[in-house]
């Protein structure tokens, strides 16, 4: 319920921040309020979807009352509520009178003088409103929560005292003044509480079961059965891991990219601030000489590393992390060979070689070594011709691809962004004569026409 009234909370800043400067008859205010516009229009989304959309001027307090019958007195999630509330309150006074402020820097405007005056009057008793409301947040959290929630609450209490501009002053006198970001900081501290609220407890997790060790070798076996996943997260959960709470988060947004074949499903907060959160679990793979690493249903599957350091470490590393997805740096050139007779790239869904200097008979060998599972390979910026472009269309072993890049080489790409001017201009993608060529001598391929590299969850298969 905390983490419910804090998202409430949040998308009432959202919302009314926009509606409050919306309402100011200037054109410079909507200039400052229109990139907005896409934020609030969700938000209001979501506040009508559970019935607590209100057109009230005061907003925050319209949004507390109808939501204060779902909440236990004096519990966490009503002092979530109260919270959340004065800093959406003091949120969206603030966007409001950087609005006037910004106006009356332009020219001078009596009646916005004598409103702004106003609005830095209820701005300073929802300060100190706010500031109360926080202490008595802080106050009813315990270990049941994660240490991340104090965190953030404290963040949003220097947020909140921090001095803002003096918005009718000499300081008022350039738009980008530096206090502009000052409502733009206090806004994104109450989007660290929310997502804090939906972290799992932060307790020292207990020791892996035989069972539980067991799995995890399975997963680094079928790195793609995703009921051994499921299994897994049972397993950690039930001990305290909270790493579980990412590979569920990642489950259902792949499960939904999978379900729109929609690339722009993104990860959820949540989901960036627990990676972001801990490091360590990035350890294994960074000691064995991995440059960067990313999580997929909670474990690392793609990471960057020099070709010679993946050549040599190659069975450590498929050892500790149940890697898919490859960036190959550090002059593959020269171990490409060595890499394809290793049967290491036999498994990868995905490659990346970009600007590896590699030339026709390194495109040869991609295309003649079998790479079945490869679905998508990123070849930019490299020596390839015409010739090597051949090869790898005519690969038998690469017709599951779907997705090739040729981009920055002789070759050039086999396909690129056009328009169409047959009714009113409309973007399209075209065959390049190259690809042209190859599409009629050999026949279409899946990999023609995409533009960008598909989502990694969606390559999973």
């Amino acid at each position: 319920m905390p983490q419910e009234v804090a998202r409430i909370s949040l998308n009432v800043a959202a919302a009314g921040a926009y509606d409050a400067c919306s309402r100011i008859e200037h054109r410079i205010a909507w200039n400052i309020v229109e990139p907005d516009r896409a934020r609030a229009d969700h938000a209001r989304g979501e506040l009508a979807a559970i019935g607590l959309w209100s057109d009230d001027p005061d907003l925050p307090g319209a949004v507390a009352r109808l939501t204060s019958d779902r909440v236990k007195p004096d519990g966490l999630a009503e002092r979530t509520l109260s919270m959340g509330a004065l800093a959406a309150a003091v949120y969206i006074f603030a966007r409001e009178a950087d609005a006037l402020g910004v106006i009356l820097a332009h020219e001078s405007k009596p009646h916005l003088a004598k409103r702004l005056a106003d609005i830095e009057r209820r701005l300073l008793s929802a300060r100190e409103s706010l500031t109360a409301a926080i202490e008595r947040f802080v106050q009813a959290l315990d270990t049941s929560v994660s240490p991340a929630v104090r965190e953030a609450a404290t963040v949003l209490a220097n947020a909140n005292s921090a001095e803002p501009p003096r918005w009718n002053g000499p300081d008022a006198k350039q738009v980008w003044r530096s206090g502009k970001l000052w409502p733009a900081a206090l806004y994104e501290s109450l989007r660290k509480t929310c997502v804090a609220l939906e972290f799992p407890p932060e307790r020292s997790p207990a020791t892996e079961s035989d069972a539980e060790r067991a799995l995890v070798q399975a997963i680094l076996a079928q790195p793609d059965n995703d009921a051994l996943r499921h299994q897994w997260i049972a397993l950690a959960s039930a001990r305290g891991e909270v790493r579980a709470e990412l590979a569920r988060a990642q489950l259902r947004t792949r499960d939904e990219r999978r379900r729109r074949r929609d690339a722009l499903v993104f990860d959820s907060e949540l989901v960036r601030s627990l990676v972001a959160r801990h490091p360590e679990w990035q350890t294994d793979v960074k000691r064995l000489g991995a440059t960067a690493a990313w999580f997929y249903r909670g474990f690392v599957e793609e990471i960057e590393i020099d070709a010679d350091v993946l050549l040599a470490r190659a069975s450590e590393l498929l050892g500790v992390a149940p890697i898919l997805h490859l960036r190959l740096r550090g002059g593959a050139a020269c171990c490409l060979e060595a890499l394809l007779a290793s049967g290491i790239l036999d498994r990868m869904l995905a490659i990346d070689l970009a600007h590896q200097r590699l030339d026709d008979a390194h495109a040869e060998m991609l295309a003649s070594r079998g790479l079945t599972n490869l679905r998508s390979l990123t070849l930019d910026g490299n020596l390839i011709s015409e010739a090597g472009a051949l090869s790898l269309y005519a690969s038998e072993s690469l017709r599951q691809l779907v997705y090739l890049s040729l981009n920055g080489n002789p070759c050039g790409p086999l396909a690129e962004s056009g328009w169409s001017y047959a009714e009113y201009p409309t973007r399209i993608v075209e065959l390049t004569p190259l690809g042209a060529k190859l599409h009629a001598q050999l026949g279409s391929r899946s990999f023609l026409y995409p533009l960008s590299p598909p989502s990694f969850d969606v390559l999973t298969v």
